[in-house]
């Protein structure tokens, strides 16, 4: 997983960064934070989602958001970009969910 071109919200040097994906808002998942990522990270980070309502894979306007935020340990978070994918872009194999290279 990877974020291209992120505004910088550091004073000082390179940001620190990490992403928020869910598919059901309540079983939120972080990645770890990247430390002086800048503004092109790249995660190498598996990421298990857990479901309270299994049935959200089945509408056909679920969607996987994922969110990318910027850490500073003395102050809140701050977003710098939201997007979300539709789970038709995926399929799930016996060992997780994969994009679909389309």
């Amino acid at each position: 997983m990877a974020a291209e071109e992120l505004q910088n919200t550091s004073k000082f040097g390179k940001m620190s960064v990490y992403a928020v994906l869910w598919v059901d808002p309540a079983m939120k998942k972080c990645t770890r934070v990247l430390h002086k990522a800048g503004k092109n990270p790249v995660w190498n980070d598996r990421v298990s989602l857990s479901l309270v309502n299994p049935t959200l894979l089945s509408y056909p306007h679920s969607t996987l958001t994922l969110q990318v935020s910027h850490h500073h340990p003395h102050l809140m978070y701050a977003t710098l970009h939201c997007v979300p994918v539709a789970l038709s872009f995926f399929f799930f194999g016996s060992s997780g969910l994969f994009w679909r290279h389309l």
